[in-house]
C-alpha cells in the first residue's frame, strides 16, 4: 500500500487545534503517518501537540518560530510518505478522506484535486459532491487552473513527495502557495479531479492571513503573482489559450488592487506598478463569467471616471 504523510503547520491555534488532529486520527489506517510542526507557538498548541505524540505514526516537532513555509519544509524533511498532504491546523478533513484514497492510490497521479466548502461558523458545514474521477494532462489542468477553475491553495490537493524534490515553500513570505503550486504545476504530467469537498476550510476564524491587509502581505501576493504568471508562461507559444494566463492575472491584480485601497500603509508604488500594467488590459466579455466580473467591472467604470488613475 501506497503511504500518506499528512503535515500540520501549528501556530497559536489551540481553539481549532485538537478538532483538527482528531479528523485525521478518527480515521487513520496503518499506511498514514502524522507529522505536527508546532512553530514556535506561545498559547497553549504546544501542550495540545504533545498530547498526541505517543501515538503510533504521529510525529511531532517543536521549532523556533519561522512562518508557514518553514514548517510545512520541516515536516517535509521527515516525511516518509510516498504522498504529502498539508493540512492546516484551524481546518479539518472529511471523515471519508482516508478511507476513499486507497481506491484512488489504484490510478497513478501526480497530484488528486479535491474540492472544499466553508466552515463559516463554527462545526456548521456539509461536504457534498459526486466523488466521479477524471485524469487531465498537464496543459488541460494549467488551462482550467488560468480560467479561474481552479485555485492556487496547497491545501486542497494530496501530491507525489517527489515533487518537492527541487520545490521548497519561499521563507519569510506571505501568499506562498501562489509562488509554490505554479511550480507544481510545472512538474505534474498527470492531475486526478475528484469531484468531492473533502477539506473543511475554516473562514471563520479571523486570525487568517488571508484577512490581513498590511504591505507585506500585498507587496509578497503581487510578487507571488508575477512571479507565478512568468513561470506558467513558458507553457504557451503564442496560442490562443495564451489569454487565459492573461486574464488570471488582470483578474488576480483587480483584486489586490481593491485590498490596496484599503490599506493604510503608503503603498503608492505598489498601487502603481498594478495601474501600469492594467492599463489598456481587457477581459473578454464572454469569459469574464470565470472571473470575478463584479470587481472588474467596477474597476473599469472607477478608471473610467478617473478615481482609480
Amino acid at each position: 500500500m501506497k503511504k500518506l504523510s499528512i503535515i500540520v503547520p501549528v501556530y497559536n491555534s489551540q481553539k481549532y487545534l485538537r478538532r483538527c488532529i482528531e479528523s485525521v486520527v478518527n480515521q487513520m489506517r496503518e499506511w498514514v503517518e502524522l507529522i505536527i510542526v508546532d512553530d514556535g507557538s506561545t498559547d497553549d498548541s504546544p501542550y495540545i501537540c504533545d498530547e498526541y505524540k505517543m501515538i503510533d505514526n504521529i510525529s511531532v516537532i517543536h521549532k523556533k518560530n519561522g512562518g508557514l513555509s518553514s514548517a510545512r519544509n520541516a515536516g517535509l524533511e521527515i516525511a516518509t510518505g510516498d504522498y504529502v498532504f498539508f493540512l492546516d491546523s484551524d481546518d479539518l478533513i472529511d471523515g471519508s478522506l482516508i478511507n476513499d484514497l486507497g481506491k484512488y492510490f489504484d490510478e497513478d497521479w501526480d497530484f488528486l484535486n479535491f474540492g472544499y466548502c466553508f466552515e463559516k461558523e463554527e462545526n456548521q458545514f456539509n461536504p457534498k459532491g459526486s466523488k466521479n474521477t477524471k485524469i487531465l494532462n498537464q496543459m488541460e489542468f494549467i488551462d482550467l487552473y488560468c480560467k479561474n477553475r481552479y485555485g492556487n491553495q496547497i491545501c486542497f490537493r494530496i501530491y507525489k513527495k517527489e515533487l518537492f524534490e527541487n520545490i521548497k515553500f519561499p521563507y519569510g513570505k506571505y501568499y506562498e502557495d501562489i509562488a509554490t503550486f505554479y511550480k507544481i504545476m510545472l512538474e505534474a504530467k498527470k492531475i486526478m479531479l475528484v469531484d468531492y469537498e473533502y477539506y473543511i476550510y475554516n473562514i471563520s476564524n479571523y486570525s487568517s492571513i488571508t484577512k490581513k491587509i498590511n504591505r507585506k502581505c500585498l507587496g509578497d501576493m503581487l510578487a507571488a503573482i508575477d512571479e507565478m504568471y512568468n513561470g506558467l508562461l513558458q507553457c504557451y507559444d503564442k496560442n490562443d489559450n495564451m489569454r487565459f494566463l492573461e486574464y488570471c492575472k488582470i483578474n488576480q491584480y483587480i483584486y489586490i488592487l481593491f485590498k490596496l485601497l484599503k490599506c493604510d500603509e503608503d503603498v503608492e508604488d505598489l498601487k502603481d506598478h498594478i495601474l501600469k500594467y492594467l492599463k489598456n488590459k481587457k477581459i473578454g466579455i464572454k469569459y469574464l463569467k470565470y472571473y470575478n466580473y463584479k470587481k472588474y467591472i467596477a474597476f473599469k467604470l472607477l478608471n473610467l471616471f478617473r478615481i482609480i488613475k
